[in-house]
C-alpha cells in the first residue's frame, strides 16, 4: 500500500514537472520568435540609416549651387527673397 501511495506521488510530480515544461517551452519558443522578429526589424532600420548615411557621405562632398541654397532656404527654412510674395496654404491639403 505504501509502495503504491509512493508511486502515485511520484507519478503525479513528474506529470505536474512535465506540463510546467511544456509551457515553459512554448512561451520561450514564443519569447524567441518575438525577439528574432524585433532583430529583423532592427537590421532593417540599420540597412536603411546605412543607405541615408551613404548619401550623405556622397552629398558632403559636393559643393551646393546658388539655386540650391535658395530652394533649400525656401523649403526647409522659410525664408524668401526681398520683394518676393509667399503664399501659404492653410486648407491643410
Amino acid at each position: 500500500m505504501k509502495k503504491k501511495k509512493s508511486h502515485l506521488i511520484l507519478k503525479t510530480f513528474l506529470l505536474i514537472f512535465a506540463v510546467y515544461a511544456l509551457f515553459n517551452f512554448f512561451s520561450l519558443r514564443s519569447q524567441i520568435s518575438k525577439k528574432l522578429d524585433e532583430i529583423d526589424a532592427m537590421k532593417e532600420q540599420i540597412y536603411e540609416q546605412q543607405v541615408i548615411n551613404q548619401q550623405l557621405r556622397e552629398s558632403a562632398g559636393t559643393e551646393l549651387t546658388e539655386a540650391e541654397i535658395a530652394d533649400i532656404a525656401r523649403q526647409k527654412l522659410g525664408y524668401a527673397l526681398p520683394g518676393e510674395r509667399v503664399f501659404i496654404d492653410i486648407t491643410g491639403k
